[in-house]
Protein backbone atom coordinates (compact mmCIF):
# COMPACT_ATOMS: atom_id res chain seq x y z
CA UNK A 1 0.00 0.00 0.00
CA UNK A 2 1.22 3.28 -0.69
CA UNK A 3 1.02 6.18 1.89
CA UNK A 4 1.23 8.73 0.21
CA UNK A 5 -1.29 10.99 -2.14
CA UNK A 6 -1.01 10.58 -5.68
CA UNK A 7 -1.83 13.29 -8.24
CA UNK A 8 -4.24 12.50 -11.00
CA UNK A 9 -3.69 13.90 -14.20
CA UNK A 10 -6.17 12.33 -16.72
CA UNK A 11 -6.45 8.75 -16.25
CA UNK A 12 -2.99 8.84 -15.10
CA UNK A 13 -2.38 8.87 -11.05
CA UNK A 14 1.48 10.08 -10.35
CA UNK A 15 3.58 9.94 -6.46
CA UNK A 16 6.60 10.65 -5.87
CA UNK A 17 7.95 9.56 -2.29
CA UNK A 18 10.82 10.83 -0.93
CA UNK A 19 12.89 8.77 1.44
CA UNK A 20 13.00 9.00 4.94
CA UNK A 21 16.98 9.29 5.09
CA UNK A 22 18.72 12.78 2.96
CA UNK A 23 20.69 11.28 -0.51
CA UNK A 24 23.67 12.73 -0.94
CA UNK A 25 26.99 12.62 -3.75
CA UNK A 26 30.24 14.39 -2.57
CA UNK A 27 28.36 15.07 0.64
CA UNK A 28 26.02 17.20 -0.90
CA UNK A 29 22.56 16.59 -0.30
CA UNK A 30 20.45 15.89 -3.17
CA UNK A 31 16.54 17.06 -2.61
CA UNK A 32 13.71 14.85 -4.05
CA UNK A 33 12.92 17.48 -6.91
CA UNK A 34 16.11 16.46 -8.35
CA UNK A 35 15.91 13.00 -8.38
CA UNK A 36 16.33 11.61 -4.72
CA UNK A 37 12.57 10.45 -4.78
CA UNK A 38 11.12 7.32 -5.92
CA UNK A 39 8.82 8.32 -9.02
CA UNK A 40 5.76 5.80 -9.31
CA UNK A 41 3.21 5.73 -12.06
CA UNK A 42 -0.19 3.99 -12.69
CA UNK A 43 -1.90 4.23 -15.78
CA UNK A 44 -5.68 2.18 -16.40
CA UNK A 45 -5.61 0.23 -19.53
CA UNK A 46 -9.12 -0.99 -19.42
CA UNK A 47 -10.78 -3.85 -17.95
CA UNK A 48 -9.39 -3.73 -14.15
CA UNK A 49 -6.05 -3.39 -15.53
CA UNK A 50 -3.16 -0.86 -15.42
CA UNK A 51 0.41 -0.18 -16.24
CA UNK A 52 2.93 0.80 -13.96
CA UNK A 53 6.17 2.63 -14.14
CA UNK A 54 8.61 3.68 -11.78
CA UNK A 55 12.50 4.52 -10.85
CA UNK A 56 14.37 3.20 -7.11
CA UNK A 57 16.86 5.27 -5.86
CA UNK A 58 18.78 2.93 -3.78
CA UNK A 59 21.33 3.21 -1.58
CA UNK A 60 24.81 1.16 -2.14
CA UNK A 61 23.50 -1.56 0.71
CA UNK A 62 20.26 -2.22 -1.12
CA UNK A 63 21.04 -2.90 -4.78
CA UNK A 64 21.69 -6.78 -4.60
CA UNK A 65 18.70 -7.08 -2.37
CA UNK A 66 16.58 -5.14 -5.11
CA UNK A 67 17.89 -6.76 -7.86
CA UNK A 68 17.06 -10.23 -5.68
CA UNK A 69 13.77 -9.21 -5.40
CA UNK A 70 12.94 -8.29 -8.67
CA UNK A 71 14.19 -11.11 -9.99
CA UNK A 72 11.99 -13.39 -7.77
CA UNK A 73 9.02 -11.31 -8.79
CA UNK A 74 10.25 -11.85 -12.41
CA UNK A 75 9.98 -15.45 -12.18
Amino acid sequence: MIRQKGTRKGDLLQFNIPRKESITENNLIIPPSMGGALPINFQVIGNNNAVTIGDFVLLANEVILHGEIMTVIGQ
